[in-house]
């Protein structure tokens, strides 16, 4: 179940809106924000805005909620965004004209990368703010569930430990029940 990763819909869901709006729809649920989605409060925050205003500017909503909430994370968060609705963008040039079925959102080993930096120089500046730590362990965990989906041998199993061993450390700072943790497990390193 690929629900928790990171999943910058922002774009999609805009042009949906207006797509909707141009057909004069009267009524829309929003069912892409629940508790197990990656970037939900902001998401939470664009698009009841954009359902209340749909001429709001989607930029400007954004710079303005991510400071407020992410504090002195923000940039970092900031970027986080960018560099994932960038890779969103990407793959749906690559994918619009196709059926969908099977095709899933797949980030580069740079962009994994870049996304750890970014989460990890976070997470530091959260210091000892648990509420902040909890924001940012919101996202940095769909993140790890990404990067631990891969074959820990082909992927490597040091590392694959030490993100499964931080993955459950940030559950006590967030309530993230659809990843259904029960418990740690021992890897073998063969």
């Amino acid at each position: 179940d690929t629900h928790v990763y990171p999943f910058p819909n922002f774009d999609q869901m805009q042009d949906s809106l207006h797509y909707l709006i141009n057909e004069k729809v009267i009524g829309y649920l929003a069912d892409c924000t629940n508790g197990g989605t990656a970037l939900a409060p902001v998401k939470r925050w664009v698009y009841s805005h954009l359902l209340w205003d749909p001429g709001m500017d989607m930029e400007a909503l954004i710079r303005e909620f991510v400071p407020a909430y992410y504090g002195k994370a923000a940039p970092e968060i900031t970027e986080y965004i960018r560099l994932l609705r960038n890779a969103w963008k990407n793959f749906k040039v690559k994918h619009d004209k196709e059926n969908g079925i099977g095709v899933m959102l797949e980030y580069t080993a740079a962009e994994k990368q870049s996304m750890r930096k970014l989460l990890d120089s976070a997470w530091k500046k959260a210091e000892n703010d648990d509420v902040l730590k909890g924001r940012i362990a919101r996202e940095y965990l769909p993140f790890l569930a990404l990067v631990m989906s891969g074959n820990p041998k082909l992927n490597g199993v040091e590392q694959y430990e030490k993100d499964y061993n931080f993955f459950c450390e940030m559950l006590a700072y967030t309530r993230l029940d659809s990843l259904h943790v029960k418990e740690k497990k021992n890897y073998e390193k063969n």
